[in-house]
């Protein structure tokens, strides 16, 4: 992030340069306009008040970091670049962290419609669809710096230059690559029920539920997964049923089912679930409950493809919230960037680990995929539990930039896919849906102003991950480095490079000496067993499709 916000800063003042003559180029008919770039001219208070109601031009693009007051008030919240959550960044209280927290305070100034009319109608600064969503973009901006009521600093476009926004519309389906026999999805639902109605979470009644349906609906459709990894949706089987119902409405046959986890309905709790699709895809050994901190929120299924039988291990989480009362010890809020109840999510971390090993084994496939809302971001301690365990973050390997979540207009990502070696390498792509953190709040079931799409149908993005099961990314691999093998003393030997990958070793004549699985990137193995000599120490992904012989002599 800082060196993004370094190479922001320089582009800045080379674009500054050329379109400071251009302003200067006004005629001498016009009001005076100061140049400026932002935040690089805003720093302090003293800066804002050189330039309280003058008409300033923005040499430097900006872009929408937030929207949550401008239904009610018509603004917006502008930034030289999305704003992100700072341990999405870099690790709680590092120096980065610092700087990203710092960076964030400045990065921001509102855009004001100059009204003091609440509610205003028609909406200012509206796209063609009526929204405006965060990570718009504006050039050129040329608007009055004012002050309102004395506290707040606002920036009021001029009349002849209103703003024209452009960039990150609205997606209508997820635009994911083709060359995958799997897609599958987590996604939070934001307190998705069907009965219990008003007790604070989720709907408050019927109406509300059937306009929260309709949304949810439309969103599950879009996304089209083989298997459906649904968060904070009610306990028990109705409102999982009604959901997989609809959308086998949708496909006008019944190809969708969900997995019945022998619970009822308890209260307006709510649980993670699964729905896949049956002829694609059958559930492959019982379904396991990971209770540690919160019941009914971890929750592992093997799965079985129909069309060549591979298998993989989905480990489909919602971790416990950021904030609470009656956090102590190590769960209460260190100021760290991490929230209240950090030590609990470090656990719920570890016990999934823990369970993920023998449900694994009793499986008998080794391709796990982790998913949820994790509610740590990137740089959190929970998600080096994984990290350290070698599971790569799917979303921010690709993508630094990745978000599924805005809150007080941080972007980041609450909700993951992380895969083991094996699994990375069977990885076609993944990405965000975003069809929900950058849309207004106006547009959720529970406001007079929803509207019966999809979008805003939850606070969260769905995270879309493609699969090509039982096949072999080659990107990846090539990524990996060579694979070496150091005979150390003490009777073992140093392998680097293959991780996710199988060991068999054998003597010149081919008797099978040593099997082992090789779960780390550099991993040292015992071979005292193995008399001196020659051997092949040979490499595969028990797939035939990689493998990669060394000759080994000690």
């Amino acid at each position: 992030m800082k060196n993004e916000c370094m190479a922001i800063r320089n582009t800045i003042s080379a674009v500054a340069v050329v379109l400071l003559w251009f302003v200067w180029g006004y005629s001498a008919a016009q009001e005076a306009v100061d140049t400026v770039v932002f935040p690089d001219d805003f720093k302090s208070e003293a800066d804002y008040i050189r330039y309280e109601n003058k008409t300033l031009y923005f040499a430097n693009t900006l872009v929408v970091s937030d929207n949550y007051y401008w239904k009610r008030y018509g603004r917006l919240t502008l930034s030289a670049a999305r704003r992100f959550a700072p341990t999405d960044m870099a690790k709680p209280n590092s120096t980065e962290y610092q700087q990203i927290v710092a960076y964030n305070e400045i990065n921001r100034i509102l855009l004001d419609d100059g009204s003091e009319v609440e509610n205003p109608v028609p909406l200012p600064f509206a796209d063609g669809n009526g929204t405006r969503r965060i990570g718009s973009r504006i050039d050129h901006l040329k608007a009055v710096l004012r002050r309102y009521n004395q506290e707040v600093w606002i920036l009021v476009p001029v009349t002849d230059s209103p703003p024209q926004f452009y960039g990150n519309e609205r997606p209508t389906d997820i635009a994911i690559a083709n060359s995958h026999n799997l897609k599958v999805c987590s996604f939070n639902l934001e307190y998705y029920l069907t009965s219990n109605f008003g007790t604070g979470f989720g709907p408050a009644n019927e109406v509300e539920a059937a306009k929260q349906h309709a949304k949810t609906v439309k969103a599950l459709v879009a996304i089209d997964a083989d298997i459906y990894g649904l968060i904070e949706i009610q306990q028990g089987q109705d409102a999982i049923r009604k959901l997989c119902n609809a959308l086998n409405a949708n496909k006008g046959s019944n190809v969708y089912s969900f997995i019945d986890d022998g619970g009822s309905v308890y209260g307006s709790y709510t649980k993670v679930g699964f729905i896949f699709r049956s002829d694609r895809v059958i559930p492959d050994g019982n379904l396991y409950n990971v209770n540690n901190v919160l019941p009914h929120r971890k929750k592992i299924q093997c799965f079985r493809l129909l069309s060549n039988n591979e298998k993989l291990v989905f480990s489909l989480n919602h971790f416990k919230s950021k904030t609470g009362k009656n956090a102590t010890g190590d769960n209460a809020d260190q100021k760290d960037g991490q929230g209240a109840f950090n030590g609990d999510r470090v656990r719920e971390a570890n016990a999934v680990l823990s369970a993920i090993a023998p449900y694994s084994v009793n499986c008998g496939d080794e391709d796990v995929l982790i998913m949820g809302d994790l509610n740590s971001y990137a740089k959190e301690d929970p998600l080096y539990v994984f990290y350290n365990k070698g599971y790569v973050n799917l979303l921010k390997s690709k993508n630094d930039s990745a978000y599924s979540y805005v809150y007080s207009g941080l972007s980041g990502c609450l909700d993951h896919a992380v895969a083991n070696a094996s699994m990375r390498r069977q990885i076609v792509d993944a990405r965000v849906f975003h069809i929900n953190a950058d849309e207004p709040k106006m547009f959720e079931y529970h406001q007079s102003t929803s509207v019966g799409d999809m979008y805003r149908s939850s606070d969260h993005d769905a995270v879309v991950v493609a699969l090509d099961l039982g096949g072999t990314n080659p990107t990846t691999i090539a990524a990996k480095g060579e694979i070496t093998v150091a005979v150390a003393a003490g009777n073992t030997c140093v392998i680097k490079n293959a991780e996710g990958m199988w060991l068999t070793v054998a003597d010149i004549t081919g008797r099978l000496l040593l099997r082992q699985y090789i779960d780390e990137k550099e991993k040292a193995i015992n071979i005292t067993t193995l008399l001196r000599g020659c051997y092949v120490f040979c490499f595969t992904d028990n797939r035939s499709k990689y493998v990669r012989n060394v000759k080994v002599v000690f």
